[in-house]
């Protein structure tokens, strides 16, 4: 008896406490100082996947684009079941279903339409977010993201993770919001971010020094390309910054037939201009130069625009080891240190 007596105590207090955070939370809302401003509803009309993406599935991308929405805490997708369904009243009535119409039925405040492109391990979302009162009213937005992930067993692209980065920042950069999901929580927090390739790094001997083997003629190639490596590592998850793989930037040269790229010299005009062709924003590059004390690295993060580079920013440093192991780690502490990354954000 006395249980049933404190359950039913228990009972009253958990149903008084639920009315009154009810009764709470009407008041709040009701209250014009804290009403909180309607989502933004999404119609997607039509996803089309382009260049090498035969292999994702219109409901990853429909997925990714959903919870990027309510990620923002600013959109909502109105789901696709409630489209198809309009669809067929539409027809029903003798009426195209258009998404104009569709959107007008329920409820639109915007027609979204997708292309998801890929080269290599760079995914890229573009959006169109266009106003169905004024079809000529449109906002457009682009988000890159890396693919970093593959599946153990099969060895195929995960999508998933680079799906959901490249909505996100997509869905920023059309409302020119950069911390739309600013307080997202861990990985989710993401902001718009230009596209960067880590170039490699010019090796500038001086003979009348003592030889060392990081510049000899049969080494410094295969040091470029672990230098180069070690510098992407380190750039790979700077918040602002959408970061192509070595392999992905081959395969971009390899698009304007430029093989055989080294990674122990300037860059050429040609590899700049094919960057610039794919749209590639930034450019990470610098020297190795030969001194009296040992050898001095310079790292630059630089603007493309056209067929040249304008340095933005460089960092250096000194060594004196000839070591490819300590320049590598020094060169990636110059990366951090030049694209703002926290130790938070690795």
């Amino acid at each position: 008896m006395t249980n049933k007596i404190y359950i039913l105590i228990l009972a009253t207090i958990f149903s008084f406490n639920l009315c009154t955070a009810q009764d709470t939370a009407d008041s709040l809302a009701n209250s014009d100082s804290l009403k909180i401003p309607p989502k933004t509803r999404l119609l997607v009309a039509r996803i089309q996947l382009g260049h090498k993406t035969e292999d994702i599935r219109l409901t990853k991308v429909q997925a990714a684009l959903n919870f990027a929405s309510y990620l923002s805490r600013l959109f909502e997708i109105i789901p696709a079941a409630a489209s198809d369904s309009m669809s067929v009243v539409l027809k029903n009535e003798n009426l195209q279903p258009t998404a104009k119409v569709i959107s007008e039925r329920l409820g639109a405040d915007r027609i979204v339409f997708v292309n998801v492109n890929r080269i290599a391990n760079m995914l890229r979302v573009d959006l169109s977010l266009v106003n169905p009162l004024s079809p000529m009213q449109k906002a457009q937005g682009t988000g890159y993201a890396l693919i970093r992930h593959r599946f153990e067993k099969t060895g195929e692209l995960m999508y998933d993770p680079a799906l959901l980065i490249a909505c996100q920042r997509a869905l920023a950069s059309a409302e020119n919001d950069k911390i739309m999901f600013f307080f997202a929580k861990d990985k989710f927090k993401v902001f718009p971010a230009e596209p960067l390739v880590v170039g490699g790094l010019e090796f500038v001997n001086d003979p009348a020094e003592k030889e060392w083997k990081l510049f000899g003629e049969k080494e410094r190639a295969e040091f470029g390309k672990d230098l180069t490596q070690s510098m992407f590592e380190a750039a790979i998850d700077a918040p602002y910054y959408a970061v192509y793989d070595p392999e992905t930037r081959d395969s971009v040269f390899a698009v304007y037939n430029l093989y055989l790229i080294e990674n122990c010299r300037a860059p050429s005009i040609v590899e700049i201009d094919a960057l610039n062709k794919f749209q590639v924003k930034k450019y990470l590059t610098g020297k190795l130069i030969r001194t009296p004390e040992g050898a001095t690295i310079e790292i630059s993060l630089c603007d493309i625009r056209g067929t040249k580079l304008y340095v933005i920013k460089t960092e250096s440093a000194e060594f004196k080891t000839d070591a490819i192991d300590i320049l590598e780690t020094i060169a990636a502490e110059l990366v951090k240190k030049i694209l703002d990354i926290k130790d938070s954000d690795s």
